[in-house]
């Protein structure tokens, strides 16, 4: 089951934006309810002369047509039901359709024929709601989508076409974000083709970083973030360097939008691309993978939230906000050392860039910019990297942005 939870990366929410906060409620709450709903009790409210996909067919190592025939009718009918004006009558459906990926509660009971044929079902139901006006529909749609997907990782890409549809088209933040949940599987799984490990040549990718674009919302944005960059430090060697070539340029594109948002205020929980993008870049495994312009573009992204980072906190007039802002601050002081170890910058430099490190909530506003001064004057002395671009100037203004 599927549960919005802190990431292990994230630290404690410094911040929720506020128009998330009500969906957020709503959604765990309906979610919450599966546990206390058996698969019956939801089918007899629902339509007591559907039938529940037997057993036998949810365990068979070969699906037959007539097998298909009747999953597919199956989820045809239930999900019928996720497109009524009744609540009760919606929320029951959306439980029974993920309870039929699952043999006496678990996923891992299931053959693998019978979850790609099931996934696929989904699919095919779920596809015409993407585009519902009822924000409800939506919703109960996308919890689906990422309850089977994460359930059925490996027949996750038989959902790509609604997922998909899900990411370019959905507006409401409690809908795309379990869409984000959703596609994360999938792009595991769409990665493994040769023909998609390419920049700009995997759509799932496309679609999280235009969609990224237009949001800044916090727990949108850390879904994002870990479906692009594939939970790589638990997956290790199963991600090949051409997957990790491919997502590179997405999260670089993230990091940029994120980091353009500081010249009018500080978007939501901005220690994610530290925790995300900054941790997946400079990763031991992933930036020597990097091509020199691709490496030059992540100390550009690192030199630049440095710096409006650092302006922002010294201004700063919440002490959660400032407090968020200094351990970013405080990590990126980890990653320049990174950087200039990589560059083989000597001892002199990496020490300058410690000073970072040692900030705190209550530290002064002109010592939290000497830091970073002195940091990034460190990092641009490295004769490697001394044409580093002007960082962007953050306006006079500290109002938050978060649509």
């Amino acid at each position: 089951m599927i549960h919005i939870v802190d990431s292990p990366l994230s630290v404690p929410r410094f911040r929720r934006a506020q128009n998330l906060s009500l969906s957020r409620a709503v959604v765990v709450l309906t979610v919450g309810a599966m546990s206390c709903v058996s698969l019956a009790q939801t089918g007899a409210i629902i339509a007591p002369a559907i039938t529940p996909i037997p057993n036998t067919i949810k365990t068979a190592s070969s699906i037959s047509a007539s097998d298909v025939t009747v999953i597919n009718e199956f989820v045809s009918n239930v999900a019928t039901s996720l497109a009524s004006t009744d609540p009760v009558v919606q929320s029951r459906a959306r439980d029974v359709l993920v309870a039929a990926a699952r043999v006496d509660g678990s996923a891992s009971k299931a053959s693998a024929d019978y979850l790609w044929e099931y996934a696929a079902a989904v699919d095919k139901a779920v596809f015409p709601l993407v585009r519902n006006p009822s924000m409800r529909v939506r919703l109960n749609a996308a919890i689906v989508a990422a309850h089977v997907t994460a359930d059925a990782p490996s027949q996750s890409s038989r959902l790509q076409r609604s997922v998909e549809a899900m990411l370019r088209h959905e507006t409401d933040p409690a809908v795309l974000l379990w869409a984000l949940k959703a596609v994360q599987p999938i792009v595991g799984q769409s990665l493994l083709s040769p023909k998609t490990q390419f920049p700009n040549a995997n759509p799932l990718v496309n679609a999280i970083v235009e969609k990224c674009a237009t949001v800044s919302t916090g727990p949108i944005i850390e879904e994002a973030y870990e479906a692009v960059t594939l939970n790589w430090q638990a997956r290790g060697k199963q991600i090949v360097p051409p997957i990790y070539q491919t997502v590179i340029p997405a999260v670089q594109s993230m990091m940029r939008t994120r980091i353009d948002q500081y010249k009018k205020g500080v978007p939501d929980e901005p220690i994610l691309d530290a925790n995300y993008g900054l941790r997946f870049l400079t990763d031991a495994t992933v930036l020597p993978l990097e091509t020199r312009e691709q490496k030059l573009q992540t100390v550009q992204l690192l030199h630049d939230l440095t710096a409006v980072a650092a302006t922002r906190a010294a201004s700063a007039t919440s002490r959660p906000g400032k407090e968020e802002l200094i351990l970013l601050l405080q990590r990126a002081s980890g990653f320049l050392q990174v950087v200039a170890d990589h560059e083989k910058a000597p001892p002199a430099t990496v020490a300058a860039m410690k000073g970072l490190a040692q900030l705190q909530a209550s530290t002064s506003p002109q010592v939290i910019l000497d830091a970073s001064r002195t940091a990034l004057a460190a990092l641009r002395s490295i004769p490697s990297l001394s044409n580093l671009a002007p960082a962007p100037v953050a306006s006079t203004t500290t109002s938050l942005s978060a649509p």
